[in-house]
Formats: C-alpha cells, sequence, structure tokens
C-alpha cells in the first residue's frame, strides 16, 4: 500500500512503516506538501492503484499541520480524483461533518491497522464513498461575514479599518474573527493570516 500523508514527523512516518499490518505486504509511506506537488513529483499513476490512501494528519496543538492538511484536502477535492480514497488523521474541529470521513488523532498502533484496513476494504466495496463537494472548506464552514473579515485580514487591514468599511464596531469584528479562528483551530493571529486565500470563495461580495 503506498501511503501519501501531509506529516513531516520522521518518528511518525517510521512508526507507520514499522506497524504490523495484516492486509497489506507492504507499506510505502509518502510525504508531501500539498497536492499539487504529489502530482509534479509522482504524477497520477500512484492513483491508479488501489491500495493508495491518502492520509492528511491533524495532529492536536499542531495548527501549522492542519492548516497544510487542509489546503491539501482542498486541493483533492478541487482536482475531482479517481479511484484513490481519503482518511483524514484527527479532526481538531477541522474536518468533522464536512463529508470527510477521519480516524482518531491518538491511537494505538494496533487500533490505527485496524482503522485503515477497515476503512480501506469498505472503500474497495462502496468507491462512491469520496465526497465529491467542489465548494471550498471555508465556503461551507464560515458565515459571510467572517468570510468578509477573514480577506480583509489577510489584506493587512487592521480592526478600525474593516469595522469602519463594514459598519458594525470593533467589537463585532474582533468576535467575528474570533469565531473563524475557532472553526478553522487556530489560536495565533499569524496562523489565521498564513490560510491560503485559495481556500475561500471567489466571488464574495465585500
Amino acid at each position: 500500500m503506498v501511503l501519501i500523508t501531509t506529516t513531516k514527523n520522521i518518528f511518525i512516518i517510521q512508526a507507520i512503516k514499522s506497524m504490523r499490518w495484516r492486509g497489506f505486504s507492504y507499506v510505502k509511506v509518502i510525504a508531501v506538501d500539498d497536492y499539487s506537488s504529489l502530482i509534479r513529483d509522482f504524477g497520477t499513476s500512484c492513483f491508479r492503484d488501489e491500495q493508495s490512501l491518502l492520509l492528511p494528519v491533524f495532529p492536536d496543538n499542531d495548527s501549522t499541520t492542519c492548516i497544510r492538511s487542509l489546503y491539501f484536502i482542498h486541493q483533492w477535492l478541487k482536482s475531482q480524483p479517481v479511484n484513490i480514497p481519503c482518511l483524514a488523521w484527527g479532526d481538531n474541529g477541522v474536518v468533522s461533518n464536512k463529508g470527510i470521513p477521519f480516524i482518531p488523532w491518538k491511537l494505538t498502533a494496533e487500533q490505527f491497522c485496524f482503522y485503515i484496513d477497515k476503512f480501506i476494504n469498505g472503500w474497495r466495496c462502496k468507491k462512491n464513498i469520496r465526497a465529491n463537494h467542489k465548494v471550498s472548506f471555508l465556503e461551507r464552514q464560515l458565515s459571510p461575514r467572517e468570510k468578509s473579515i477573514f480577506i480583509y485580514t489577510k489584506e493587512g487591514k487592521d480592526i478600525a479599518w474593516i469595522s469602519n468599511t463594514l459598519g458594525i464596531s470593533s467589537k463585532t469584528v474582533w468576535t467575528h474573527r474570533r469565531r473563524a479562528m475557532d472553526k478553522l483551530g487556530v489560536k495565533r493571529l499569524h496562523q489565521f493570516i498564513n490560510i491560503p486565500r485559495s481556500l475561500i470563495s471567489e466571488n464574495i461580495q465585500l
């Protein structure tokens, strides 16, 4: 099986390789930054193998990796891939109820192998298990006001400027921004700003 993941943690990668897999004779782990780099470096050949699995990771207390994984899933959904399952490892409030199946972050090696094996077998029986939504994650999660404040914040506008432009109080701007950050699982403003703009609908009315 070829397991494609967004983790950069070499200890996690080695642990996955050394696990005792029942349903697979071997496991190859490919760590990537984003979906486009996967296509660039490996082409689409890996997607023709039913033993392949996309495994974006959402570890606890690691918002940088969560954002990278969120972007990876966004690119994957947009590309409409064929015959490749995707299973999120961890949730962190980001992928739940968004059409992407996920397994808990904290698992024993035996539990991890069991979940992966069970998911792959289920996917083989029901290949339409993959979510095929075309809208972005942020479009489905954030309210129109939160989207506007997200975009303005990325453009470097401060709370006072946003308040004056939208005709709402500074406290309301702060509240909307905090809600958006909570929905995306980030706690710091710089993490919020680093979320790719491509994740949000481009036709929003500002």
